[in-house]
């Protein structure tokens, strides 16, 4: 009985460490496309944006924690970058807890420092044709 427990137990810590091994590259890949669309938003560079954006994407912007809401659909967004309404800061990405509730979506938390404010997002990724898109981006701006 002894060497059962012992065998369950060594796979079981295998099989741990060899999803912790594939979470990795996840992790890169997914905060590395919440870092363009930083890189995008703070040049303000419509068209790189067009590209992480998913054809339905929306965001959900406050400022600070009592501030009202605003809802911009994916072509006001753009249109509001394009107009250099939105963007043009130099941030820090601070990427926090990376979720994956299924294969194609996973949900980000993250942190963007500037001169201009933090941006506090929680950020919906869909893989969409074969490459990670932002769906949604809940973001608040504290100065």
């Amino acid at each position: 009985m002894k060497t059962v427990m012992m065998t369950m137990l060594v796979l079981m810590s295998s099989l741990s460490c060899a999803s912790a091994v594939r979470a990795a590259p996840e992790r890169q890949e997914l905060s590395e496309v919440v870092r363009a669309f930083s890189r995008a938003g703070d040049q303000q560079d419509a068209p790189a944006m067009q590209n992480i954006l998913h054809p339905e994407f929306r965001t959900l912007f406050t400022f600070g924690r009592a501030g009202d809401a605003t809802l911009l659909a994916r072509e006001q967004y753009l249109s509001m970058l394009r107009a250099k309404k939105l963007g043009g800061d130099t941030r820090t990405v601070n990427v926090g807890e990376v979720e994956r509730p299924s294969h194609n979506v996973a949900y980000v938390k993250s942190a963007l420092v500037g001169k201009k404010g933090t941006l506090h997002s929680l950020m919906i990724l869909v893989r969409h044709k074969d490459r990670w898109t932002v769906y949604q981006d809940s973001v608040r701006l504290d100065k």
